[in-house]
């Protein structure tokens, strides 16, 4: 979610646009092992900020163009295991909440989570 768009919401609420908006810690990650040191530095970040959300947005597709094939899907699967694990430790340090966005696709008129080979389903994690 952009920070233009952080701002329309807030000031659709009547809310101090500028306040919120300096209350968001934003960082892009460019491939999965990036996402990965993110919530490494995360850790910290709350530690020090007192953050008590967290949000990532997509975040399966790095591992999905990454990790290729049926002969990739172990190791994919080993390192979104690990990296999932980590984020409900990072929650349960810091009493936060931690919201992960997955991709939709729309079809016909409906909804529907996009499911692939070796797709984790993340209802099945203790906690979500």
């Amino acid at each position: 979610m952009s920070a233009e768009r952080v701002y329309q919401m807030a000031q659709a609420m009547q809310l101090d646009a500028g306040r919120i908006l300096e209350g968001i810690i934003c960082r892009r990650v460019h491939n999965s092992d990036h996402q990965i040191l993110a919530v490494d530095d995360a850790f910290k970040i709350c530690q020090e900020e007192n953050v008590k959300l967290a949000v990532i947005d997509s975040i399966l597709s790095h591992f999905r163009s990454e990790y290729i094939g049926r002969e990739t899907l172990s190791e994919r699967q080993q390192k979104l295991n690990a990296h999932l694990h980590k984020l409900s430790r990072l929650a349960r340090a810091f009493n936060l909440a931690v919201v992960l966005r997955l991709s939709f696709l729309r079809r016909g008129g409906a909804y529907f989570l996009e499911l692939r080979l070796g797709e984790y389903d993340l209802s099945m994690l203790p906690g979500v």
